[in-house]
């Protein structure tokens, strides 16, 4: 780590960019301004001139060696834009930004990589972009090279590379070539799992060693389990947290727009279903799914029980199954239950509940959907559609207790006894 003689530092001080959507008037103020700096007259100005928005307004931080911060938000929120503003690629609207110590900046994309050059030439060209000399790369090319591990494409034109070979190829150099402020846009979670873990592990690593490090990420558990702070950017506005609070907020407003869309779909959250179904030609069904506790509300790292309530028409043996997601249903965080092929269970005639206790819960704080099913065992054919659930976790104040979730698996344990208990039988 090359601290140097003045100490790595990243500050932002009631930072605000806006924007033009009309593109002649965007050129108008663009030539304005560009005037106005030419004679020294610039300033922080917060009104607002003919079609000019605002991205976001009063961004506040400081981040000193080992410290990082996560950017939280929606699409167009303007976490890349702050990201840009840090990276020194955009002026500030207003506010003012300070940074100390060399400065990379690594997207999905890559660190302003050149298509038409091959991978060899891209590793100069961005080490050059934060400072390093010429010599400094020669000594490290080959350690470089190594890392990335794309073998012998490392000098074909990066515009035949995948997305992974690209990630692979823009980590390695900020790992070899270490900076001293690292701004990551969402490339964490470029390339294949074994390359996350390793490019997670360096990164944390990097923070041990006195790094600083910005993350944009949509990933709430990623964010909370290598950073210590967020900003949180929502309508128009930057908010400093602790990492936790700024994931509970976040999931939050996913919550809130998940429950909007279902509103304007005609459709309403889920709930379960009291009676069984009314179809003859089904055989089995899942009537709800869900986890609950003996507290007033489910947290992270305590005991749960796991639940479907299901019917079956007569007594049969079935496989079943529940799938975690992330409440973006794009990430699976694991999956409970006995599927074919794995001992089934016995069902009741009538309504009857599957059920387990697991002695701690490892899913970090947020919102996540339960996905219940029913199978035949000896074909795999789900007797009926699956049920969906879903359930708040609240936490502790802490993501990195052992048995919390990282990153986007569950910790490991053993797979619960579950019991199937009639209906009747229920208190």
């Amino acid at each position: 780590m090359r601290v140097g003689e003045a100490q790595a530092m990243v500050r932002a001080e009631g930072v605000g960019k806006k924007f033009c959507a009309d593109g002649r008037l965007a050129r108008q103020h663009a030539w304005t301004d560009l005037k106005a700096r030419l004679r020294g007259r610039l300033h922080s100005d917060v009104s607002l001139r003919e079609g000019e928005f605002w991205a976001f307004k009063d961004a506040t931080f400081s981040l000193q060696p080992g410290q990082s911060l996560a950017l939280l938000g929606l699409n167009g929120a303007g976490k890349s834009t702050l990201l840009k503003l840090l990276a020194g690629r955009l002026l500030p609207s207003m506010g003012r930004i300070e940074t100390c110590g060399s400065v990379a900046s690594l997207t999905a994309a890559g660190l302003s990589f050149r298509p038409n050059l091959t991978g060899r030439e891209n590793v100069y060209l961005s080490a050059a972009a934060y400072g390093q000399s010429r010599t400094r790369v020669e000594q490290s090319i080959d350690e470089i090279l190594d890392f990335a591990d794309i073998g012998r494409f490392v000098d074909s034109p990066l515009g035949t590379y995948s997305s992974g070979m690209t990630a692979r190829l823009a980590f390695a150099i900020t790992a070899v070539l270490e900076p001293e402020v690292l701004l990551v846009d969402e490339a964490l979670t470029v390339g294949d799992l074994a390359f996350q873990r390793k490019c997670l592990a360096h990164t944390q690593s990097f923070l041990g060693r006195g790094g600083i490090l910005v993350l944009v990420t949509h990933d709430p558990h990623l964010a909370g389990s290598i950073c210590q702070s967020s900003l949180l950017i929502h309508e128009g506005r930057a908010r400093l947290q602790p990492v936790v609070e700024g994931i509970h907020s976040y999931m939050e407003i996913l919550h809130d727009i998940e429950k909007k869309q279902r509103r304007v779909e005609g459709g309403k959250s889920p709930e379960p279903r009291s009676a069984p179904p009314d179809r003859p030609d089904r055989l089995a069904a899942v009537l709800d799914v869900g986890v609950r506790t003996q507290e007033d509300c489910v947290r992270s790292g305590r005991p749960a029980e796991f639940f479907m309530r299901v019917w079956s028409l007569e007594p049969r043996e079935a496989s079943f199954g529940i799938i975690v997601e992330t409440e973006d249903g794009n990430r699976v965080v694991t999956g409970l239950g006995n599927p074919p092929g794995e001992p089934s269970v016995r069902l009741p005639a009538g309504e009857s509940e599957i059920h387990a206790t697991v002695p701690y819960l490892p899913l970090a704080p947020g919102h996540f959907t339960l996905r219940g099913f029913l199978l035949d065992p000896a074909t795999g054919v789900p007797y009926d559609k699956e049920a969906v659930g879903y359930v708040r976790v609240e936490g502790d104040g802490s993501l990195r207790s052992g048995r919390h979730l990282r990153i986007r698996q569950l910790a490991v344990m053993p797979e619960p006894l579950w019991d199937v208990t009639p209906s009747s039988a229920q208190p």
